[in-house]
């Protein structure tokens, strides 16, 4: 549908979509160009259908019931190697360079959704490993590779399809075809909240998490806390790299609950992407790699 709107009307909606901290919703789109909120949405899927005709990496989509500029689906593997290029690889040849310290080369993903960054993490390391040991078996390599990714994300379906990934990459890797020769691999990524399970002690002092006293008893019981908790031990990694909600905590609990816990960050109307960059230079330490991608 053709929208007949004024050429400014439309460069408008892009520029306050463009610099908007959170998705900025059509009534507020609407009041500010002067515009009825279906017309502001048909600019927007207007303009959406015209960045994909024209071939454009990026796109304007409606989330959370407001408009945000974001990477055109296309580009992901792209936009994962760009990420990973400047954390995995430099933090895989520190840890070498230092002796392969504490043993076990870990990287994590505390908002992993579906599994990008540690489906790349895998088959980088792997290769990693293959090249270092060409006469190690490869479901051994396969193991140590997988005890390397770590990924935390609040959607249990996420995390089933992350897991998924991961196991299919493990068996082509091996060239299993078999359900019955199928190696018992174990994975390292959990439902949960990574801005409120686990200990922060390692910028904010002792978290109180759920089961000891002070529970936040709002937020849902994990399948397993205990692993839960270990997966998000503060400085434990060489590499962390995430790309979080840009969007506020909409629950007035789990928003205040947050400003609480990182309240040196989290001022006035705050994304959750800025407790969790703090989160993800906990889980770095000193000398781990962070990357996060910005929403824009």
């Amino acid at each position: 549908m053709t929208v007949d709107v004024s050429v400014e009307a439309v460069r408008a909606i892009e520029a306050i979509v463009l610099v908007g901290q959170d998705p900025v919703p059509t009534s507020l789109l609407a009041e500010l160009v002067e515009l009825p909120a279906t017309s502001v949405d048909a600019v927007c899927e207007q303009l959406a259908r015209t960045y994909e005709e024209a071939g454009h990496g990026f796109t304007i989509a409606k989330v959370a019931g407001g408009w945000r500029f974001q990477t055109h689906a296309d580009m992901a593997p792209y936009v994962e190697r760009f990420i990973l290029d400047r954390t995995l690889e430099p933090a895989w040849s520190d840890w070498l360079a230092g002796g392969r310290q504490g043993g076990t080369f870990r990287m994590i993903d505390p908002a992993c959704g579906s599994g990008h960054f540690l489906l790349g993490s895998f088959h980088r390391l792997l290769n990693h490993w293959q090249r270092l040991e060409p006469g190690t078996p490869v479901k051994e390599l396969v193991q140590r590779t997988l005890d390397s990714i770590h990924g935390v994300d609040l959607n249990p379906f996420a995390v089933a399809i992350t897991r998924f990934r991961l196991l299919v990459a493990a068996l082509r890797a091996c060239g299993t075809r078999r359900a019955a020769d199928m190696p018992d691999f174990r994975f390292h990524v959990a439902c949960g909240d990574s801005l409120l399970h686990g200990s922060n002690l390692f910028i904010q002092g002792v978290f109180q998490e759920m089961g000891e006293p002070g529970e936040l008893t709002h937020i849902y019981q994990p399948e397993d806390l205990e692993n839960l908790r270990n997966i998000l031990l503060p400085g434990r990694y060489q590499a962390v790299v995430a790309n979080p909600p840009y969007i506020t905590a909409k629950d007035k609990i789990t928003n205040e609950t947050v400003r609480q816990r990182y309240k040196k960050v989290c001022k006035g109307k705050y994304s959750l992407a800025v407790p969790f960059w703090v989160r993800l230079h906990q889980l770095a330490g000193a000398s781990g790699y962070v990357g996060q991608l910005d929403r824009k």
